[in-house]
């Protein structure tokens, strides 16, 4: 714990003080806590994060509740704006990321689609599991191992995903289907 007494005001002090920590945190030294261009990380007091994990501020900002765990190799990254709520448990290997890349676009590796992504209090989200974009998660909700949140959870529910796919051809900006074989005669 003490260690993170300088840790904390270091971290901000390298991030532009982009990053703000209210009272006491227990951050794992392989943690990453950054903030880039206009992005913004507060952290709340009590709040726990594991070693592997990374909070990300990539222009949006990233707020964290107090008494909030956030376990090992955990990948929270904003681009608009994600926010947990008061005491959440987040097992290891989550994802939340308020943006995906814009895969129809012909710059996919730069441009985005952002939505905000809200996580209400008490939340507890299983191991492995993704959110996505533009996703709300209501307070008290569960949110199974594996899943994958496509869709607002109302509160005091479960969410589970199943494991069907889909497979379909990807219909670019400018016309035509990618990966798929046009007849020829």
């Amino acid at each position: 714990m003490g260690i993170n007494l300088i840790r904390c005001p270091i971290n901000a002090a390298v991030n532009g003080f982009h990053t703000s920590f209210a009272g006491l945190q227990k951050i794992a030294l392989t943690a990453k806590i950054e903030a880039y261009g206009a992005g913004r990380v507060a952290i709340a007091q009590r709040t726990t994060i594991d070693g592997g994990a990374v909070c990300r501020a990539s222009g949006g900002k990233l707020t964290i509740g107090d008494h909030v765990y956030i376990n090992r190799n955990c990948s929270i990254v904003s681009r608009a704006s994600i926010k947990i709520g008061r005491r959440c448990t987040i097992g290891p290997n989550v994802c939340i990321y308020d943006h995906d890349h814009d895969f129809r676009s012909a710059n996919r590796g730069t441009q985005y689609v952002c939505k905000p992504i809200v996580i209400g209090e008490n939340v507890w989200i299983g191991a492995n599991a993704i959110i996505i974009k533009g996703v709300t998660i209501g307070d008290n909700a569960v949110i199974a191992a594996g899943a994958v949140v496509k869709c607002d959870v109302p509160a005091d529910s479960m969410y589970l995903s199943k494991s069907e796919y889909e497979i379909r051809a990807i219909e670019h900006k400018h016309g035509g289907m990618a990966g798929v074989a046009q007849d020829q005669e």
